[in-house]
């Protein structure tokens, strides 16, 4: 009964993002109400399967998960030297919150009405859209938080997320639920396809490039897993019918589409990674640690040739 509630309250508090962050001593750690919620939710499933006989079955999913924490874990140790006290500890318990959450996974593995979490999933996703359709009409820009690291993000929906490109992920899995529902459980009629229909103007006027690229991709493999051309067909219309609506003429950077100062710096990130990678291809820096890389630390003679050769045959292929 715990479980069932904790499971239905976790999914209640989704479209809330992340304004449910609750203040600490600590900048550099942040926490918030769903954290709490699944700490106890795994400490119930712990006590409930501690006294008992018979033990939750060892999946793959389990072994895969249990081989990842072992490698991050001892990537993070391994690096402990080049790392200060607090960001050892700090780095660590971004490793401890994914366990935690782990047992979501957990939760759900052993629950007997997963249709009803289906559901309540989607609604879940339905209100994220609803609420960022609010914020577009009501809140449109972060222009009042840049002080506190958050880009304006003008024009755009990010909903309770603060950033167009979760929000963006979170309405293409919602769209993957809903079309499951709708034409394979037979679940809510035109209530899910109207809500479909917000969903996907949503998505649309998030102007995430990479959320958009998640859409099609989703559409491509729910045709080819499932031999439904009518759905895709209709997702694919609502999309291109909100993208005629799509400003024009605003003006800002941030919803032009073809705007490539983010492709920049992304794949000024992607070369450095490369640097990283070759560098330290085992085990990498350190689980997490990323942020305490020093720009310093990246200037070497050999990282600076790499990169600056990367980059010259990035450009020749772009020509």
């Amino acid at each position: 009964m715990i479980i069932s509630f904790l499971l239905y309250f976790l999914i209640a508090l989704l479209p809330l993002g992340v304004i449910l962050r609750i203040p600490l001593a600590v900048s550099d750690i942040h926490l918030y109400l769903q954290d709490l919620v699944v700490f106890f939710l795994s400490l119930i499933l712990l006590f409930l399967h501690a006294g008992k006989k018979k033990k939750m079955p060892i999946t793959k999913r389990i072994k895969l998960f249990a081989l990842f924490v072992v490698i991050a874990l001892l990537s993070l140790i391994v690096n402990i030297v080049n790392l200060l006290p607090n960001q050892i500890f700090t780095s660590s318990l971004y490793l401890v919150r994914i366990a935690v959450y782990f047992s979501v996974y957990l939760a759900v593995l052993s629950f007997e009405k997963k249709g009803k979490i289906l559901d309540f999933l989607f609604l879940s996703g339905f209100i994220s859209s609803v609420l960022g359709i609010l914020q577009y009409f009501l809140y449109p820009n972060l222009a009042n938080l840049v002080y506190l690291g958050f880009d304006p993000h003008q024009g755009r929906i990010f909903g309770a997320f603060l950033d167009p490109n979760f929000f963006g992920i979170i309405a293409v899995l919602t769209l993957i639920l809903g079309n499951y529902q709708l034409h394979f459980k037979k679940r809510g009629g035109i209530f899910y396809l109207l809500a479909i229909f917000l969903i996907v103007f949503a998505l649309v006027f998030s102007f995430s490039r990479s959320s958009y690229l998640a859409f099609f991709s989703a559409m491509i493999c729910f045709l080819v897993l499932t031999k439904k051309f009518t759905p895709v067909l209709a997702n694919i219309l609502f999309f291109v019918f909100f993208l005629a609506f799509i400003p024009k003429t605003s003006g800002l950077e941030s919803v032009n589409l073809v705007r490539t100062s983010t492709v920049n710096a992304r794949v000024d990130n992607y070369l450095k990674g490369l640097a990283l990678i070759k560098k330290q291809f085992l085990l990498g820096v350190g689980f997490n640690t990323l942020r305490y890389l020093k720009e310093d630390s990246l200037q070497s003679h050999e990282r600076e040739k790499y990169y600056n050769n990367a980059k010259r045959s990035h450009r020749s292929i772009l020509r």
